[in-house]
């Protein structure tokens, strides 16, 4: 299946169980995000939507996720410019 674009018209079609995970999400993962799309509301959405709208679990795939990248930047440094 296409992955679905996002945009301010759709994100009206939202139930109000997920914009309340929505409202309850984004104030847990902004902070963790490295640049302002990242926090932009359709891609909140996106890691929603990958965990049925269940917010502690999107909250710590987005935790995960941000560790290996900090780890595969460590390694790709190391690998590349140190060796």
């Amino acid at each position: 299946m296409p992955e679905e674009e996002f945009s301010k018209e759709n994100m009206s079609d939202l139930s109000r169980q997920e914009a309340m995970a929505l409202e309850k999400f984004r104030p847990l993962a902004v902070p963790l995000c490295e640049y302002e799309e990242q926090a932009s509301d359709e891609n909140l959405l996106k890691w929603l939507r990958a965990r049925d709208f269940n917010v502690r679990a999107a909250e710590e795939m987005l935790k995960k996720v941000r560790q290996l990248r900090v780890l595969f930047y460590a390694f790709y440094w190391d690998v590349i410019f140190v060796m």
